[in-house]
Order: structure tokens, then sequence, then C-alpha cells
């Protein structure tokens, strides 16, 4: 299965604090995290406001009931993840140098 179809068919995804819930706020998609513990990624992910942590089910449905509920919050998510990832180094470009590198 298409992870980023189906975190394109959601209205807001709901991880764990791994992979795709990375790739969810990346793509702009309002994002909420339940990981048991923080990562260092998902750290950077709240920080950078990409990422809402609920810390239980009464604060995921509180987070998740606002972020349906505020029409202009999934467009501000998308602006604000282009605006990250526009900063951010393409990873090909830096494998590509370090394999350029060792020859």
């Amino acid at each position: 299965m298409d992870g980023r179809y189906l975190i394109s068919l959601c209205d807001v995804f709901i991880g764990a604090g791994g992979t795709m819930t990375s790739e969810a706020s990346l793509l702009g998609k309002p994002t909420i995290s339940m990981a048991p513990l923080p990562f260092y990624v998902e750290r950077y992910l709240v920080v950078s406001g990409l990422v809402k942590r609920a810390c239980n089910s009464k604060n995921l449905i509180k987070l998740t009931r606002e972020m349906i509920m505020d029409n202009g919050y999934a467009t501000k998510q998308k602006k604000k993840a282009k605006r990250i990832l526009d900063k951010m180094d393409d990873p090909v470009d830096k494998i590509l140098s370090y394999v350029e590198n060792l020859a």
C-alpha cells in the first residue's frame, strides 16, 4: 500500500511518532503523535509546529476536533511544511556527494 496515498486521504493523521508521522507532517497534513516515548525527530516536528503531541485519549480527541473544526488549519500546515522543507537539504544530493568523495 502506498503510504503517501493513504496520508492524502486523511483529514488528520494520528501516529506513534515514527516514519509515517514525519511523512504526514512534512506533507502538510494535520498530524498528532501519541508516541509512548518522544523521539528526537518527533521533538523537532513538535517544536517546529508540524506535529501536535497527545498525552492521552482525551487530549487526542480534543486536538483532533480542534484541527478538523479549524477550516484554515490544514492550509496553514501545508504552508508551514513547505517552508520547512524548502530549508532542508535534499538527501539524494548529500548521498551523491558522499559517494563521489569516496571515489
